[in-house]
């Protein structure tokens, strides 16, 4: 589970049961009420008292839990399936925010929440993650930090096309200036200004917009493919659903690339090498950066 620094998460495993299906964390961050987040997953056609079991487990541990963490907020997240959740809602403080059907006609992907932020704004329903048949549901926040995300940067254009095109001129070019240049100080630069000049006809430099800091599994070309399936799916085209096999494909292929820099960022057996190793086949708790 990747968290930042300064926000505090416990797992709360001594209120897991075995006659239900459900995680609970605590969420703490300096300056903040607690949140308590839980995850349930109801398998359907299970039997009437699997059903009670699970709906009083669910109210039972949150009454708990309040009673532990008095001004904590509450966050109820899951598939229901097919349980009755009314009694949540009649006997617990909180609220359903989710207003559309999440998978096909139905709606199995519930939130139930007290905090008033996300009872206002509701939820957003996004394209399903990967190839799952859930829709992804955001939670908008009105809390967003002021930093910009995005920064302008100098790129050079090279494209297969660019690249033929400066390796013909190149491979055609009369080199009689360099050549007939006295010095070799002459010659480098009389070169150096010959291949510049080209290389900027042929590969220009752009004004590119990307993401500030260091992006984790993404590129410009899976943000498009992500643009290109969330239109898709909203346009109820099935061609989403091949989008999404091919955006995971990148970002298989991306992360492979990444675990390989990470690994060969250090001389092969040094401290710093295997520290990398470590950050890369141990679970990451933490946002942490090896230069």
């Amino acid at each position: 589970m990747l968290v930042i620094s300064n926000l505090s998460v416990q797992k709360l495993a001594e209120y897991k049961s075995t006659h239900a299906s459900a995680y609970w964390f605590v969420y703490k961050q300096s300056d903040f009420t607690p949140i308590i987040y839980s995850v349930i997953y109801h398998p359907p056609g299970l039997t009437k008292d699997y059903k009670n079991n699970t709906t009083e487990h669910i109210i039972s541990t949150a009454s708990k839990l309040l009673q532990s963490y008095p001004n904590a907020k509450l966050v109820i997240t899951g598939d229901f399936n097919d349980l009755d959740t009314t009694q949540i809602s009649t006997l617990l403080p909180l609220h359903q925010i989710v207003n559309f059907s999440t998978r096909g006609d139905a709606k199995l992907d519930l939130i139930y929440t007290d905090v008033d932020e996300y009872v206002t704004s509701g939820c957003l329903q996004l394209p399903p993650i990967l190839t799952n048949d859930h829709c992804a549901i955001e939670v908008p926040s009105t809390c967003r930090s002021t930093q910009p995300r995005y920064t302008t940067i100098d790129k050079r254009e090279i494209t297969p096309a660019n690249k033929i095109a400066l390796t013909q001129e190149l491979s055609s070019l009369d080199w009689s200036d360099v050549f007939n240049s006295k010095t070799a100080n002459q010659k480098a630069e009389k070169f150096h200004e010959t291949v510049n000049e080209i290389y900027d006809k042929d590969c220009p430099i752009r004004k590119v917009r990307v993401l500030l800091g260091k992006p984790v599994l993404t590129s410009l070309l899976i943000r498009k493919l992500q643009r290109a399936k969330k239109c898709a799916y909203q346009q109820k085209n099935p061609a989403w659903k091949s989008l999404s096999k091919i955006v995971s494909h990148h970002q298989s292929l991306l992360l492979q690339k990444q675990t390989h820099d990470e690994i060969n960022n250090a001389v092969r057996g040094s401290k710093l090498w295997w520290t990398n190793i470590n950050y890369v086949v141990r679970p990451r708790t933490k946002h942490k950066t090896y230069l």
